[in-house]
């Protein structure tokens, strides 16, 4: 999803205020660290209370294989 979301470019900035490597909102969801591994885990804990639905890439669906 990153790599969707970015590139996994921890410097990455969207059209609507995006920032890092998955693109979180910082006037939504607070200031986005300046490094991935700080981005990584507010992403994780945006995710542990929202899912998925807060970014535009989702992920594949598990096909059970």
């Amino acid at each position: 999803m990153a790599t969707c979301e970015s590139r996994l470019d921890p410097a990455a900035r969207g059209d609507h205020g995006e920032r890092g490597v998955f693109q979180v909102i910082a006037d939504f969801w607070g200031p986005v660290p300046t490094d991935a591994m700080g981005q990584v885990l507010q992403a994780f804990r945006i995710w542990q209370e929202h899912g998925w639905a807060p970014w535009s890439c989702q992920p594949m669906p598990q096909t059970g294989r």
